[in-house]
């Protein structure tokens, strides 16, 4: 089944559906948080691919950090909404890595 809205584990490469129910195990929560818990002890690092940006989850509680992926003028494109090619920006992925 092909997710509505995939996001990219950053710790195992996994594709998963995050923030729907419709992958979920229990029927209560989503497959990112039941993901962590199996892949990252209850921490997760993923990469929303529609919404270009990271989101990170412990203990149930999630953040969005931003993009890491940046135009030709070093501006986020959240949601991809203007089509232009974005590069990744060693600046934050370094802080995303630390």
């Amino acid at each position: 089944q092909r997710p509505d809205n995939p996001a990219l584990c950053l710790f195992c490469g996994a594709l998963i559906c995050m923030g729907g129910q419709c992958c979920s195990l229990d029927g209560a929560t989503g497959e990112g948080y039941n993901h962590s818990l199996t892949c990252g002890a209850g921490m997760g690092v993923y990469l929303a691919i529609k919404r270009s940006a990271i989101m990170v989850m412990r203990e149930g509680r999630c953040n969005w950090w931003g993009s890491p992926y940046v135009d030709a003028h070093g501006e986020e494109d959240p949601f991809l909404e203007r089509g232009k090619p974005l590069f990744l920006d060693q600046n934050a992925f370094e802080q995303l890595h630390r």
